[in-house]
């Protein structure tokens, strides 16, 4: 089960991932007006911040991990 726990948060951040490069792709290829692009802009910064916090979710995982298997 845990196996699945962890295979759900990779797929989490690769979607978070994906999306963000897609937006970043629009950001960088369209022309866009003003607010269309602080919304595009806005969701980028979302989705980094979900990123970022899914990333730390497993960084902590990763240092419990670690640290109980010092203890053997």
């Amino acid at each position: 089960m845990d196996n699945e726990k962890k295979g759900k948060e990779e797929d989490k951040l690769e979607d978070i991932m994906e999306k963000l490069e897609k937006t970043l792709a629009r950001l960088e290829s369209e022309k866009l007006n003003l607010e269309d692009s602080y919304t595009l802009f806005s969701e980028g910064i979302d989705l980094v911040r979900k990123g970022n916090g899914a990333i730390d979710k497993v960084e902590k995982k990763m240092k419990v991990l670690s640290e109980a298997n010092e203890e053997f």
